[in-house]
């Protein structure tokens, strides 16, 4: 009998050691065809934004992290529809590294802080810019549905084994997480007990629950949630009772072979996404920069561009966004607050994780579009406080800013409600530069 199981686990353990060598290898293969394919149009991969292939994952962020770009974070602004687009002003004469960009809409500090601690061997020294935008802080909670969309289980599990990365941090990660997806989560347990009278089984299994409800709620996952062993991992994580604590070690093996299939997975995703795309093999041109003629051309391109209205909005935004409802929009936001959101939390999640990583992000406090937001209703005093607790709490972590509310009522600084322009992005894009090559005031 002995003789069996010693013979049965012996069989287990070369099928998996099997299993493992030959992802290995295979993950070997995809390394090196990853790294053909980047280098053919290296430009082209940097410049995107909004991929799941890279915005989810560290194979293709990590590649352009490795030519010393800059590293550029944020949300929908990146793809910013204006030909002044940072895309097309770097690199330049001024600043030689190119941009890799991450993010887009629904992308704020939590899963920004998440992308760091996983990446933050491949980051090196690189230099680094988040752009901060007012609507992540609008009304009482992030968009739940949109961050859950965007949440990488890879990162995740990157960033609780980065060693530099407080416990207390990686506490937040887990709690944060089950927050949101605690949102989402359907409780059986009401529905078994419907049931308690009509069947046997159901009784028994009520029963059971009853019983263990306590630690079930602790350990056991109710009803349909976007990433179960993820969140079970998280629930034992946080966990201060010496069962959940017991049974978190025992499932690391589990969680570490899962990791590193994930990370196969993004290299096969990588590679997939890369064998699909058009790579020119044409390298970016690094370009003369006046920033008083880019500025300048940058106005009569948005004069030409906002002819319908008096918003400084670009015309078919405004017909499509505006035009229909805009009677209705007066004050309709009155009651919005900006300063009581759980994102102020992640917010000092991101600057904290960034202080332990020992990387100094240029945070820019992206402003808005005065003229709308006064008519919605969302006063320039209460925008304002908004601003200056953002420059503050970044202060309060050693952290540089640029707080853009004076730009709020510049024509074409921005070129839809929220989203930098014509003359915006060329202006932070210089405070970027001067930031980095110590000009700076």
């Amino acid at each position: 009998m002995k003789i069996k199981i010693i013979k049965s686990v012996f069989h287990i353990f070369v099928l998996l050691a099997s299993v493992f060598l030959i992802c290995e290898i295979y993950g070997k293969y995809l390394d090196k065809r990853i790294e053909e394919l980047y280098h053919t149009d290296p430009f082209a991969i940097d410049k995107a934004n909004g991929l799941a292939e890279k915005d989810k994952g560290n194979v293709l962020l990590a590649l352009g992290l490795q030519q010393e770009d800059l590293l550029m974070m944020g949300s929908s602004e990146l793809s910013s529809p204006v030909p002044q687009n940072p895309k097309n002003l770097f690199p330049n004469n001024l600043y030689q590294n190119s941009v890799t960009y991450t993010g887009h809409a629904y992308v704020q500090n939590f899963l920004h802080a998440m992308n760091l601690g996983a990446n933050r061997e491949a980051i090196g020294r690189n230099d680094i810019v988040i752009v901060e935008s007012l609507q992540w802080f609008t009304g009482n909670e992030a968009d739940i549905n949109g961050t859950m969309s965007n949440f990488s289980e890879l990162q995740f599990y990157e960033f609780l084994q980065n060693s530099q990365i407080s416990k207390e941090n990686k506490r937040y990660l887990c709690k944060r997480f089950i927050e949101m997806e605690g949102h989402r989560e359907i409780d059986d347990y009401a529905a078994i007990s419907n049931k308690a009278s009509e069947n046997k089984m159901y009784k028994l299994l009520y029963q059971t629950l009853t019983i263990y409800k306590k630690y079930i709620n602790h350990y056991v996952v109710h009803g349909k949630l976007d990433y179960p062993q993820t969140y079970i991992l998280a629930r034992l994580y946080v966990s201060d009772h010496i069962f959940g604590k017991a049974v978190y070690n025992l499932v690391q093996p589990y969680y570490f072979l899962r990791g590193r299939f994930m990370m196969l997975k993004d290299k096969f995703q990588a590679y997939k996404y890369l064998k699909t795309i058009d790579l020119s093999t044409e390298e970016s041109d690094t370009i003369e920069v006046d920033w008083d003629i880019i500025c300048a051309e940058g106005e009569k391109e948005g004069r030409t561009s906002c002819t319908n209205n008096d918003l400084y909005v670009y015309d078919s935004y405004y017909t499509k966004y505006l035009e229909d409802k805009y009677d209705s929009l007066e004050n309709n936001s009155v009651n919005v607050p900006l300063m009581i959101s759980a994102e102020w939390k992640d917010y000092e999640f991101f600057l904290g994780v960034c202080n332990e990583l020992d990387l100094h992000p240029y945070v820019v406090i992206m402003s808005t579009n005065g003229f709308y937001y006064d008519y919605i209703g969302i006063t320039k005093n209460k925008r304002d406080e908004y601003y200056d607790a953002s420059e503050q709490i970044s202060a309060k972590y050693g952290i540089e800013c640029l707080n853009l509310k004076d730009q709020e009522y510049e024509p074409y600084f921005y070129c839809d409600v929220m989203h930098l322009g014509w003359k915006g992005w060329p202006y932070v894009c210089k405070k970027i530069v001067e930031h980095f090559s110590g000009q700076a005031d």
